[in-house]
């Protein structure tokens, strides 16, 4: 994923030097998901670390020196490639592509793809499903550092990019072995069926993508954006829909839709088209919803904006920032109290709009969403301002001097207010929240896991603590 960033790249793009990944931002592994035994044995250490190091270099060379907002790079006289120059050597070199000596990088990835495809594995090809011994031989064959693929009769392809220089192509060869991945694709149903499934599931994997990132910088400097706001189901009567609208627009009892979706899905295609469905949904939640992909989720209702919180918090580094614009729902959530534990200390600030004036316009205006600005955890204090209706009372709010009395959520008038005033930014910390806990959450509720409620002014603080003392 990118910053374009993290989320919504949509295409490729190496104008600018920037490479923009289309990904499925959600769904991807990190290096020893599979777990350490397999990390040691399949030889992802080495394949790792030849690949980030590819990485770093192919991405120096498909990097052209701009200057942006008065920022002059250290090559700033280098001269610019042309997109085709920058496409052939990451084609090449990267993703190996019309070579037969497959990059570290297209081996790690293809042995990642396969980790997060056993969660989509098609229902109508589980015969193919791998047991354990299978997936690890499968690894193996993809990552095994002693591997010497035989290399005859492969007049038609390049055994290394054309681009590489031939000492480093040599260099990469004794270190990591020699795998032709097309070939070894090709004889594997299996590995036919991982490349098909990361096609249309697009798998991105962050370590793999940016491991020079991460390794120089340890993480993203800024991280922003505004994630989509979906509940994660299955809808069986929207996919039933399609082919028999009864199932949308009348209300069927269970026998009643028993009947009818025999009777829908036995024209040819229907029932494949059913089963690729629910295999999408059921395989979604079921990767956002697992420990291995966000511990921080276990337990709640799953949506895609709050699976974005643990990916920021996990991809910026220790003085970068995440920018995010999402629901309340983290917030008041009563089964939400471990991933708010997890939230408070990242928190630096809160603001809480309600969508009164139509900032979205396909949002009914008594939803509530907020502006969120996290960081590295550290001791938790963040300012909190509540009841907003557009975003210029922020800076209001900030630039007030406190004098006067705080104007309520409606004026004079009877409309909307956005005044700003200083005594509505609140600030939040421990004891705070060991206060919102003792009113607003059930009793022994640990203040890091307490629900946040909307207060309006810091009067209004006063008082809770006056109501927790009487």
């Amino acid at each position: 994923m990118t910053v374009q960033a993290a989320w919504a790249a949509q295409g490729q793009d190496d104008r600018a030097g920037f490479r923009f990944r289309r990904g499925g931002h959600l769904y991807g592994a990190r290096i020893g998901d599979a777990g350490p035994h397999v990390v040691a044995g399949a030889g992802v250490d080495g394949v790792g670390g030849g690949q980030t190091a590819l990485l770093r270099n192919g991405r120096g060379r498909t990097t052209d020196a701009l200057e942006v907002y008065g920022f002059t790079p250290p090559n700033a006289g280098q001269v610019p490639s042309t997109t085709a120059e920058k496409d052939a050597i990451w084609w090449g070199e990267m993703e190996s592509r019309e070579v037969r000596a497959a990059s570290p990088w297209r081996r790690l990835k293809l042995a990642m793809d396969y980790w997060c495809a056993l969660w989509f594995w098609p229902i109508e090809q589980v015969e193919l499903l791998p047991d354990r011994d299978e997936f690890l031989a499968d690894l193996a064959l993809l990552l095994d550092t002693d591997v010497l693929t035989t290399l005859s009769g492969e007049g038609q392809r390049d055994l290394f990019a054309p681009t590489m220089p031939a000492d480093e192509a040599r260099k990469l060869a004794d270190e990591l072995g020699i795998v032709d991945v097309d070939k070894v694709v090709a004889r594997n149903p299996r590995l036919r069926l991982v490349e098909g499934l990361a096609a249309r599931q697009r798998f991105l994997h962050w370590e793999l993508e940016f491991g020079d990132l991460f390794e120089d910088r340890g993480g993203f400097d800024l991280m922003v954006g505004n994630p989509p706001w979906i509940k994660i189901r299955w809808d069986e009567k929207a996919v039933m829909g399609d082919a028999d609208p009864s199932f949308v627009l009348k209300g069927l009892s269970a026998s009643q839709a028993a009947k009818r979706r025999a009777e829908a899905l036995e024209p040819a295609g229907q029932q494949s088209h059913y089963y690729t469905a629910h295999e999408q949904a059921a395989g979604t939640q079921g990767f956002l919803t697992a420990k291995q992909s966000y511990p921080n989720l276990r337990g709640i209702q799953p949506n895609l904006y709050k699976c974005f919180l643990p990916v920021c918090w996990n991809w910026t580094n220790e003085r970068g920032v995440a920018g995010l614009l999402h629901p309340e729902g983290v917030y008041d959530d009563p089964k939400g109290g471990g991933l708010r534990s997890a939230l408070y200390p990242r928190l630096r600030r809160h603001y809480q709009f309600a969508n009164a004036f139509f900032l979205f316009q396909d949002v009914h205006d008594q939803v509530r969403f907020g502006i969120n600005v996290y960081g590295s955890p550290h001791r938790t204090r963040f300012k909190h301002i509540a009841n907003l209706f557009k975003p210029a009372t922020i800076d209001a709010c900030h630039a007030h001097l406190g004098q006067g009395s705080v104007p309520g959520i409606k004026d004079d008038d009877n409309k909307w207010n956005v005044a700003g005033h200083g005594d509505r930014v609140i600030e939040v910390d421990a004891s705070a929240l060991e206060l919102f806990a003792a009113l607003y959450d059930e009793e022994g509720t640990p203040p890091e896991r307490a629900r946040l409620p909307a207060v309006h002014s810091r009067e209004l603080v006063k008082v809770l603590e006056c109501f927790r003392r009487a």
